[in-house]
């Protein structure tokens, strides 16, 4: 995965690298959180670690950033902290985070949670992807039927009663009813791939609004 890790400790940042880089990752660093945001506007990641305490902005402030910024939104965000920073964490995780480790860094786990990120960013990746195939198939056969429904309408209003063209007539309708059938499936199939790719950000409307003291009240 490409991971973005953001630490203003030296330290942690090289033990966090050397790590990951063993695992085949490809990893960005950033020393506080508003190079962070620079850099994720510049390149693609698929997780990104994150330090609560930093200068400038922190980590809360950039995990809002990102959150709040559709195109961001979707990068699983882990964020690292020392125990007395675990309130943070919290509001953190209800505002949209996906996870975090403790200060020192435990390898193994470390290794654990970053796995289970990505896997679920790829399987976001994948459902978008073939959410985008299917958009474009069903372009494609929804071009079909309006074809075949002009080849239809053409037919019909012939005067000819040419047994071929009647043929012809009925050929293309069994051809028209097919694609109508295949729009249906793939509009069914699209509309449950909607669901599922929203269901994380509609998962943070939820929270956001839930957290508010006036629905509380």
């Amino acid at each position: 995965g490409r991971i973005l890790v953001v630490d203003d400790n030296a330290s942690n940042r090289d033990l966090l690298v050397a790590s990951l880089s063993r695992q085949g990752h490809v990893v960005s660093t950033a020393e506080d959180g508003e190079i962070a945001v620079n850099i994720v506007k510049e390149k693609p990641f698929d997780l990104i670690l994150l330090d609560v305490q930093m200068p400038r902005l922190n980590g809360e402030e950039v995990l809002e950033y990102l959150k709040d910024n559709h195109q961001y939104s979707v990068i699983p965000v882990i964020m690292i902290s020392g125990l007395d920073d675990i309130d943070v964490v919290i509001r953190c995780i209800n505002s949209g985070a996906d996870d975090y480790l403790p200060k020192p860094c435990n390898l193994t786990l470390l290794r654990a949670r970053v796995d289970s990120s990505l896997e679920k960013k790829f399987r976001y990746d994948d459902d978008l992807t073939l959410y985008e195939n299917l958009k474009e198939a069903q372009s494609r056969v929804r071009a079909q039927i309006d074809q075949a429904q002009s080849v239809i309408s053409e037919l019909s209003g012939s005067s000819s009663h040419d047994p071929n063209v009647t043929r012809l007539l009925s050929h293309v309708s069994e051809i028209a009813s097919v694609l109508v059938e295949n729009d249906t499936a793939l509009h069914v199939t699209i509309q449950k791939l909607e669901v599922k790719i929203s269901r994380q950000s509609v998962g943070s409307q939820v929270k956001a609004i839930t957290s508010d003291p006036a629905f509380q009240s």
